[in-house]
């Protein structure tokens, strides 16, 4: 009976240094890096749209089209997107920000 409990203790130990000691390790290749996520026909058209836009409004000349509001609150949506996001960022020490743009 003596042997079964010390027997028991010691594996029960056992299990319990293998679970302490399997600590998880964060590795770079868990996170998304530009190199490792293909970039598809759709991606580049909305870039594309988005680079048009920014350019049709950096233009001094008016051009002839009207956007909807929706379009319009698209393509400002997309462009501070565009210009402010960080898609390098690796989710260490992630910080919450905002902007606030005001379109008379």
């Amino acid at each position: 009976m003596k042997r079964t409990l010390l027997i028991i203790g010691i594996i029960f130990l056992l299990i319990i240094v293998v679970i302490l000691s399997c600590n998880k390790q964060i590795m770079e290749s868990e996170f998304v890096d530009d190199k490792s996520v293909p970039v598809t026909q759709t991606d580049q058209n909305i870039e594309q749209r988005i680079l048009a836009f920014k350019e049709r409004i950096s233009s001094n000349l008016k051009e002839g089209g009207d956007y909807s509001i929706s379009e319009a609150v698209w393509n400002i949506e997309a462009l501070v997107n565009y210009n402010y996001a960080d898609v390098s960022n690796n989710k260490m020490g992630l910080d919450i920000d905002s902007s606030f743009i005001t379109v008379s």
